[in-house]
Protein backbone atom coordinates (compact mmCIF):
# COMPACT_ATOMS: atom_id res chain seq x y z
CA UNK A 1 0.00 0.00 0.00
CA UNK A 2 2.58 2.78 -1.14
CA UNK A 3 0.24 5.56 -0.64
CA UNK A 4 -0.70 4.77 2.72
CA UNK A 5 2.47 3.92 4.39
CA UNK A 6 5.47 5.10 4.57
CA UNK A 7 7.96 1.98 4.47
CA UNK A 8 6.72 -1.00 2.19
CA UNK A 9 7.29 -3.82 0.34
CA UNK A 10 5.98 -4.78 -3.18
CA UNK A 11 6.56 -8.76 -3.87
CA UNK A 12 6.00 -9.98 -7.82
CA UNK A 13 4.12 -13.48 -7.83
CA UNK A 14 2.91 -15.45 -10.51
CA UNK A 15 2.27 -18.29 -12.24
CA UNK A 16 6.21 -17.24 -13.31
CA UNK A 17 6.89 -13.23 -12.87
CA UNK A 18 9.82 -13.31 -15.03
CA UNK A 19 7.96 -13.24 -18.01
CA UNK A 20 7.15 -10.10 -17.57
CA UNK A 21 10.52 -8.87 -16.41
CA UNK A 22 10.13 -5.44 -18.33
CA UNK A 23 6.82 -4.80 -16.44
CA UNK A 24 8.80 -5.62 -12.94
CA UNK A 25 11.74 -3.32 -14.04
CA UNK A 26 9.55 -0.47 -14.99
CA UNK A 27 7.36 -0.45 -11.88
CA UNK A 28 10.52 -1.08 -9.72
CA UNK A 29 11.76 2.74 -12.03
CA UNK A 30 8.49 4.48 -11.58
CA UNK A 31 8.92 3.73 -7.49
CA UNK A 32 12.04 4.75 -7.36
CA UNK A 33 11.62 8.00 -8.81
CA UNK A 34 8.18 8.53 -7.04
CA UNK A 35 9.74 7.42 -3.77
CA UNK A 36 12.72 10.26 -4.23
CA UNK A 37 9.73 12.79 -3.90
CA UNK A 38 7.45 11.10 -1.73
CA UNK A 39 10.26 10.36 0.92
CA UNK A 40 8.69 6.84 1.43
CA UNK A 41 11.28 3.49 0.74
CA UNK A 42 10.40 0.33 -0.97
CA UNK A 43 11.33 -3.04 -0.28
CA UNK A 44 11.00 -5.57 -3.65
CA UNK A 45 10.62 -9.52 -3.70
CA UNK A 46 9.94 -12.26 -5.77
CA UNK A 47 9.06 -15.58 -6.01
CA UNK A 48 10.51 -16.80 -9.44
CA UNK A 49 11.02 -20.78 -10.76
CA UNK A 50 14.66 -19.12 -11.76
CA UNK A 51 13.97 -20.60 -15.21
CA UNK A 52 14.44 -17.22 -16.56
CA UNK A 53 16.87 -15.82 -13.92
CA UNK A 54 18.81 -14.13 -16.59
CA UNK A 55 22.26 -12.44 -15.87
CA UNK A 56 20.22 -8.89 -16.32
CA UNK A 57 17.95 -10.20 -14.01
CA UNK A 58 20.01 -11.06 -11.25
CA UNK A 59 22.02 -7.98 -11.61
CA UNK A 60 18.85 -6.12 -11.22
CA UNK A 61 17.82 -7.87 -8.13
CA UNK A 62 20.93 -7.53 -6.54
CA UNK A 63 21.31 -3.91 -7.39
CA UNK A 64 17.84 -2.96 -5.76
CA UNK A 65 18.42 -5.47 -3.14
CA UNK A 66 15.56 -7.85 -4.12
CA UNK A 67 14.47 -10.75 -1.82
CA UNK A 68 14.30 -13.72 -3.89
CA UNK A 69 12.80 -16.69 -3.42
CA UNK A 70 13.61 -19.58 -5.56
CA UNK A 71 11.14 -22.61 -5.96
CA UNK A 72 13.66 -24.94 -6.10
CA UNK A 73 12.47 -29.11 -5.24
CA UNK A 74 16.15 -30.18 -4.36
CA UNK A 75 16.47 -33.81 -5.45
CA UNK A 76 12.65 -33.89 -7.03
CA UNK A 77 13.07 -31.01 -9.28
CA UNK A 78 14.04 -33.35 -12.24
CA UNK A 79 10.61 -35.31 -11.19
CA UNK A 80 8.10 -32.63 -10.56
CA UNK A 81 9.20 -29.86 -13.04
CA UNK A 82 10.94 -31.90 -15.90
CA UNK A 83 14.64 -33.76 -16.72
CA UNK A 84 17.15 -31.27 -16.91
CA UNK A 85 15.94 -28.44 -14.69
CA UNK A 86 17.77 -29.39 -11.73
CA UNK A 87 20.88 -28.54 -13.20
CA UNK A 88 19.56 -25.66 -15.03
CA UNK A 89 18.19 -24.11 -11.82
CA UNK A 90 21.42 -25.58 -9.45
CA UNK A 91 23.44 -23.12 -11.74
CA UNK A 92 21.30 -19.88 -11.38
CA UNK A 93 20.63 -20.70 -7.68
CA UNK A 94 24.90 -20.41 -8.01
CA UNK A 95 24.55 -17.16 -9.66
CA UNK A 96 21.98 -15.58 -7.59
CA UNK A 97 23.80 -16.35 -4.31
CA UNK A 98 27.25 -14.82 -4.89
CA UNK A 99 25.08 -11.89 -6.15
CA UNK A 100 25.73 -8.75 -3.73
CA UNK A 101 22.48 -6.92 -2.16
CA UNK A 102 20.65 -10.29 -3.78
CA UNK A 103 18.92 -12.05 -0.28
CA UNK A 104 18.00 -15.28 -1.78
CA UNK A 105 15.94 -17.87 -0.30
CA UNK A 106 14.65 -21.39 -1.36
CA UNK A 107 11.18 -22.84 -1.17
CA UNK A 108 11.12 -26.46 -1.72
CA UNK A 109 7.81 -28.23 -2.68
CA UNK A 110 7.27 -32.04 -1.91
CA UNK A 111 4.12 -34.53 -2.91
CA UNK A 112 3.48 -37.88 -1.41
CA UNK A 113 5.58 -39.10 -4.47
CA UNK A 114 8.59 -37.05 -3.80
CA UNK A 115 8.59 -36.68 -0.01
CA UNK A 116 11.52 -39.33 0.45
CA UNK A 117 13.42 -36.87 -1.11
CA UNK A 118 12.52 -34.14 1.49
CA UNK A 119 15.35 -34.56 4.21
CA UNK A 120 18.70 -35.01 1.58
CA UNK A 121 17.08 -31.95 -0.28
CA UNK A 122 16.97 -29.88 2.12
CA UNK A 123 20.47 -31.19 3.49
CA UNK A 124 22.24 -29.97 -0.10
CA UNK A 125 20.62 -26.66 0.22
CA UNK A 126 22.33 -26.21 3.82
CA UNK A 127 25.23 -27.41 2.56
CA UNK A 128 25.21 -24.79 -0.27
CA UNK A 129 25.31 -21.55 1.91
CA UNK A 130 21.52 -21.15 1.77
CA UNK A 131 20.64 -19.07 5.08
CA UNK A 132 16.82 -18.78 4.42
CA UNK A 133 15.13 -22.41 3.62
CA UNK A 134 11.09 -23.10 3.60
CA UNK A 135 9.29 -26.21 2.35
CA UNK A 136 5.84 -27.15 2.11
CA UNK A 137 3.72 -30.47 1.89
CA UNK A 138 1.67 -29.90 -1.67
CA UNK A 139 -1.96 -30.80 -0.91
CA UNK A 140 -3.48 -30.99 -4.37
CA UNK A 141 -2.75 -34.53 -4.36
CA UNK A 142 -4.48 -36.42 -1.10
CA UNK A 143 -1.63 -37.70 1.65
CA UNK A 144 -3.06 -41.35 2.98
CA UNK A 145 -1.32 -42.79 5.93
CA UNK A 146 1.47 -44.69 4.05
CA UNK A 147 2.47 -40.86 2.57
CA UNK A 148 2.20 -39.60 6.29
CA UNK A 149 3.90 -41.63 7.41
CA UNK A 150 6.62 -41.14 5.11
CA UNK A 151 6.75 -37.78 5.81
CA UNK A 152 7.02 -37.92 9.38
CA UNK A 153 10.25 -40.37 9.21
CA UNK A 154 11.77 -37.58 6.82
CA UNK A 155 10.84 -34.53 9.41
CA UNK A 156 12.88 -36.60 12.00
CA UNK A 157 15.67 -37.09 9.54
CA UNK A 158 15.82 -33.60 9.07
CA UNK A 159 15.20 -32.35 12.33
CA UNK A 160 18.26 -34.56 13.71
CA UNK A 161 20.41 -33.32 10.73
CA UNK A 162 20.03 -29.54 11.24
CA UNK A 163 20.24 -30.03 14.73
CA UNK A 164 23.54 -31.15 13.68
CA UNK A 165 23.94 -28.14 11.74
CA UNK A 166 23.15 -25.87 14.60
CA UNK A 167 25.56 -27.60 17.32
CA UNK A 168 28.09 -26.98 14.39
CA UNK A 169 27.77 -23.01 13.37
CA UNK A 170 25.07 -21.94 15.70
CA UNK A 171 22.89 -21.26 12.81
CA UNK A 172 19.29 -22.25 12.12
CA UNK A 173 18.51 -21.90 8.46
CA UNK A 174 15.18 -23.88 8.06
CA UNK A 175 12.16 -21.68 8.94
CA UNK A 176 10.34 -25.19 10.98
CA UNK A 177 12.71 -25.21 13.49
CA UNK A 178 14.05 -21.70 13.42
CA UNK A 179 10.74 -19.63 13.96
CA UNK A 180 10.08 -19.52 17.92
CA UNK A 181 7.27 -20.08 19.75
CA UNK A 182 3.90 -18.44 18.34
CA UNK A 183 2.90 -15.23 19.99
CA UNK A 184 -0.59 -16.60 19.74
CA UNK A 185 -3.66 -17.59 17.41
CA UNK A 186 -2.21 -17.29 13.60
CA UNK A 187 -3.49 -14.36 11.92
CA UNK A 188 -4.01 -14.38 8.33
CA UNK A 189 -2.50 -10.97 7.06
CA UNK A 190 -4.04 -11.15 3.73
CA UNK A 191 -6.17 -7.47 3.37
CA UNK A 192 -4.42 -6.11 6.09
CA UNK A 193 -1.08 -6.12 5.87
CA UNK A 194 -1.19 -7.13 2.33
CA UNK A 195 -3.15 -6.28 -0.92
CA UNK A 196 -2.82 -7.48 -4.23
CA UNK A 197 -2.93 -6.39 -7.98
CA UNK A 198 -4.31 -9.22 -10.09
CA UNK A 199 -3.66 -8.95 -13.96
CA UNK A 200 -7.22 -8.20 -14.19
CA UNK A 201 -6.47 -5.04 -12.00
CA UNK A 202 -8.31 -5.99 -8.83
CA UNK A 203 -7.52 -5.49 -5.50
CA UNK A 204 -8.04 -8.57 -3.37
CA UNK A 205 -6.21 -9.52 0.16
CA UNK A 206 -3.54 -11.64 -1.30
CA UNK A 207 -2.31 -13.53 -4.82
CA UNK A 208 -4.05 -16.84 -3.32
CA UNK A 209 -7.21 -15.42 -2.34
CA UNK A 210 -7.28 -14.06 -6.07
CA UNK A 211 -6.91 -17.25 -7.91
CA UNK A 212 -9.19 -18.92 -5.35
CA UNK A 213 -11.99 -17.21 -6.77
CA UNK A 214 -10.65 -17.00 -10.18
CA UNK A 215 -13.73 -17.30 -12.75
CA UNK A 216 -16.10 -16.53 -9.96
CA UNK A 217 -15.75 -13.04 -9.17
CA UNK A 218 -19.13 -11.79 -9.43
CA UNK A 219 -20.30 -14.45 -6.71
CA UNK A 220 -21.10 -13.00 -3.53
CA UNK A 221 -18.51 -14.62 -1.41
CA UNK A 222 -15.75 -12.91 -3.75
CA UNK A 223 -17.18 -9.75 -3.83
CA UNK A 224 -16.96 -9.96 0.19
CA UNK A 225 -13.28 -10.63 -0.90
CA UNK A 226 -12.29 -8.29 -3.35
CA UNK A 227 -11.55 -4.69 -2.62
CA UNK A 228 -12.89 -3.62 -6.58
CA UNK A 229 -10.31 -2.54 -8.96
CA UNK A 230 -7.05 -0.43 -8.48
CA UNK A 231 -8.40 2.97 -9.63
CA UNK A 232 -11.29 2.54 -6.95
CA UNK A 233 -9.30 1.96 -4.68
CA UNK A 234 -6.94 4.35 -4.82
CA UNK A 235 -9.65 6.91 -4.81
CA UNK A 236 -10.78 5.78 -1.44
CA UNK A 237 -8.56 3.43 0.23
CA UNK A 238 -10.10 3.83 4.09
CA UNK A 239 -13.27 3.31 2.49
CA UNK A 240 -12.79 0.33 0.35
CA UNK A 241 -10.88 -1.49 3.06
CA UNK A 242 -13.46 -1.14 5.95
CA UNK A 243 -16.00 -2.82 3.80
CA UNK A 244 -13.81 -5.79 3.89
CA UNK A 245 -12.62 -5.83 7.48
CA UNK A 246 -15.14 -8.29 8.41
CA UNK A 247 -14.25 -11.03 5.95
CA UNK A 248 -10.69 -10.68 5.96
CA UNK A 249 -10.97 -10.61 9.79
CA UNK A 250 -12.66 -14.10 10.08
CA UNK A 251 -9.65 -15.95 8.20
CA UNK A 252 -7.94 -16.92 11.96
CA UNK A 253 -7.01 -20.30 12.56
CA UNK A 254 -9.65 -20.35 16.15
CA UNK A 255 -12.61 -19.54 13.03
CA UNK A 256 -11.51 -22.76 10.99
CA UNK A 257 -12.50 -26.11 11.08
CA UNK A 258 -11.76 -29.74 9.72
CA UNK A 259 -14.38 -32.58 9.48
CA UNK A 260 -13.90 -33.40 13.23
CA UNK A 261 -14.63 -29.82 14.51
CA UNK A 262 -13.47 -26.49 15.01
CA UNK A 263 -10.00 -25.90 15.39
CA UNK A 264 -10.42 -24.18 18.34
CA UNK A 265 -10.65 -26.93 20.07
CA UNK A 266 -7.40 -28.53 19.09
CA UNK A 267 -5.04 -28.72 22.10
CA UNK A 268 -2.26 -27.39 19.40
CA UNK A 269 -4.31 -24.73 17.83
CA UNK A 270 -1.70 -21.89 19.38
CA UNK A 271 1.05 -23.56 17.32
CA UNK A 272 -0.65 -23.84 14.43
CA UNK A 273 -0.53 -21.48 11.20
CA UNK A 274 -2.33 -22.22 8.34
CA UNK A 275 -3.05 -20.42 4.94
CA UNK A 276 -6.48 -20.21 4.38
CA UNK A 277 -6.32 -19.84 1.11
CA UNK A 278 -4.23 -22.08 -0.03
CA UNK A 279 -5.88 -24.78 2.18
CA UNK A 280 -9.46 -23.31 -0.18
CA UNK A 281 -6.99 -23.97 -3.40
CA UNK A 282 -7.66 -27.96 -2.84
CA UNK A 283 -11.82 -27.26 -3.12
CA UNK A 284 -12.40 -26.56 0.52
CA UNK A 285 -14.22 -23.64 2.03
CA UNK A 286 -11.90 -20.97 2.59
CA UNK A 287 -11.60 -21.82 6.97
CA UNK A 288 -12.51 -25.33 5.73
CA UNK A 289 -9.02 -27.40 6.76
CA UNK A 290 -8.42 -30.86 4.57
CA UNK A 291 -7.52 -32.92 7.22
CA UNK A 292 -4.06 -34.26 5.62
CA UNK A 293 -3.15 -30.72 5.82
CA UNK A 294 -4.26 -30.91 9.84
CA UNK A 295 -2.10 -34.32 9.53
CA UNK A 296 0.82 -32.91 8.45
CA UNK A 297 0.35 -29.47 10.87
CA UNK A 298 0.54 -32.13 13.90
CA UNK A 299 3.65 -33.95 12.11
CA UNK A 300 5.65 -30.93 11.75
CA UNK A 301 4.57 -29.22 15.47
CA UNK A 302 6.12 -32.33 16.99
CA UNK A 303 8.87 -32.28 15.29
CA UNK A 304 9.83 -29.01 16.09
CA UNK A 305 8.65 -29.33 19.83
CA UNK A 306 11.66 -32.18 19.41
CA UNK A 307 13.98 -29.89 18.00
CA UNK A 308 13.70 -27.01 20.41
CA UNK A 309 13.94 -29.47 23.69
CA UNK A 310 17.23 -30.83 21.87
CA UNK A 311 18.57 -27.40 20.88
CA UNK A 312 17.86 -26.47 24.11
CA UNK A 313 19.95 -29.42 25.71
CA UNK A 314 23.10 -28.60 23.44
CA UNK A 315 22.96 -25.17 24.51
CA UNK A 316 23.15 -25.90 28.25
CA UNK A 317 26.15 -28.50 27.23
Amino acid sequence: MPYLTKRFQVSFYGGEPLLSFPTIRRIVEFLEERNRSSERTASYAITTNGSLASAEAIDFFGRHKFAVTLSFDGLAQDRQRGEGSFERILSRLEAMKGRPGLDLGVNSVFTPETVDCLADSLQLLMRLGLRRLTWAASIHAPWDASALNRLEAELTRLRKIVLRHYRRTGKIPLDLFGDGEPAGIFVCSGGKNWLTVNPEGRVWGCPLISDYFRGREASAEAREYCFGTLAGFRRDPKVRHALHTDAYGRLNMDNFSTSRGPCFLCPEVKRCSVCPASAALTGTPLGRIPDDLCAIQKIKIREQSLFRKEAARSSFQ
